[in-house]
């Protein structure tokens, strides 16, 4: 009798028929496609690029030793995105490209870039771009800005938010931003609390950058966009050394002011009640760790203020596997981390911000996780590690 699948597989097999269905119908019926303002095909920023402000390839070397090594190579391929058997050397191509795009429409239940006289949406790949971004949706246009004009993607999710959007504007801002010309960063969606915390601090900080909400109903025309292409063979690499990430964090922390109720510098950090990768017995492991002087943190979308300011004075963190840990870019150099990860589920994104930050990464492969990725770790696995990462750290302050 052949085995049910696990119901993350059957959610993802329905996902995936009802994509095709829906891309088979309006592929066929370009009047209906147009209505929704759907854009089946990708094209790459660089193919209908007007003007090319920079364009570098940069060779990273992560200091990756034999252990973190053989993690990536024996663990990570399963979850890692865009994942090659070359990435456990812990040598990545980057590519760095700036390009100004004219007559484009940023559409606002997703956040992507379509290019209507292509019927494309730009995207960092050939082939059809994710259903996130190219699902149908009727849009009423609204003006646009004169001028400049970045749009960001990403604004829901804490990782992409900070990864893929800010760092390279705090990047374009301070290198090759026109002095004195108008920057308009469009905000499509409705941003959680870290990131309108974030955007009133550029806000604050460059006399020329304004912010402007897109609603998810809208689409608005822009007749000069700057789109900044960072990228590599897994996306979810940290290109950043830490000049670029303290420089955020500088900024964020005169914007915020004094931040009260500020964590430990040891960090035990829940997931709270979420659905996925959820440590079942995150309870019994918490004890252990507040013997060791842990306290407990959720990290919220209602509390950035607190990560920021607690992550920027940690000397040690513990997180099971989750956005939580893209706090790390906040850390000093030196910083000790031990991420916990179900066996099914293992990825390098962490270890690559702690390596690019100047802190160390330690990690723990519990159980097998559950159709919902829920993991246990063994108390006496977790004991041991703990130890061992605390004695790293005294090592190394000695």
């Amino acid at each position: 009798m052949p085995r049910p699948k696990p119901l993350i597989r059957q959610y993802m097999s329905i996902r995936r028929w009802r994509w095709m269905l829906s891309h088979a119908v309006l592929n066929r019926t370009p009047a209906l496609a147009q209505e929704l303002n759907f854009h089946g095909a990708g094209v790459y920023p660089s193919d209908v690029a007007e003007t090319i402000i920079e364009d570098e390839g940069l060779t990273v070397r992560a200091g990756f030793s034999a252990a973190q090594r053989a993690m990536v190579r024996d663990h990570c391929r399963f979850a890692d995105a865009d994942s090659a058997y070359p990435d456990s050397t812990g040598i990545g191509t980057f590519v760095i490209r700036s390009q100004i795009v004219r007559d484009v429409e940023i559409l606002g239940h997703s956040g992507a870039v379509a290019v209507p006289r292509m019927r494309a949406l730009i995207w960092p790949g050939a082939g059809r771009p994710s259903w996130n971004l190219a699902k149908p949706r009727r849009l009423t246009p609204v003006a646009g800005p004169a001028g400049r004009v970045v749009a960001l993607g990403a604004v829901a999710h804490y990782f992409h938010f900070l990864m893929n959007d800010i760092l390279p504007l705090i990047d374009y801002l301070d290198r090759l931003h026109p002095s004195g010309e108008t920057l308009t960063i469009i905000v499509p969606g409705e941003p959680p609390g870290f990131a309108s915390l974030t955007l009133a601090a550029l806000e604050a900080t460059f006399a020329n950058v304004r912010v402007l909400p897109l609603a998810p109903d809208q689409k608005m025309p822009v007749d000069e966009l700057v789109v900044l292409e960072r990228r590599t063979a897994n996306r979810e690499w940290f290109l950043w050394d830490g000049g670029v990430a303290e420089r955020l964090k500088q900024i964020l922390l005169a914007h915020l002011g004094p931040v009260n109720a500020v964590p430990g510098p040891r960090l035990f950090v829940s997931r709270g009640d979420a659905r996925i990768r959820r440590l079942v017995n995150e309870d019994e492991l918490l004890r252990i760790a507040e013997t060791c002087g842990f306290q407990p943190f959720i990290p919220q979308a209602t509390n950035f203020a607190q990560q920021v300011a607690g992550f920027d004075r940690a000397e040690a963190v513990v997180s099971t596997h989750g956005a939580a840990l893209t706090n790390l870019m906040w850390c000093r150099p030196g910083v000790h981390a031990l991420e916990l990860f179900p066996a099914n589920f293992v990825k390098s994104s962490y270890l690559w911000i702690a390596d690019r930050m100047e802190g160390h990464h330690h990690a723990l492969i519990g159980s097998h996780g559950d159709p919902l990725l829920g993991f246990r770790v063994e108390p006496e696995r977790f004991a041991r590690a703990l130890d061992a990462m605390l004695e790293s750290g005294a090592r190394g302050a000695a």
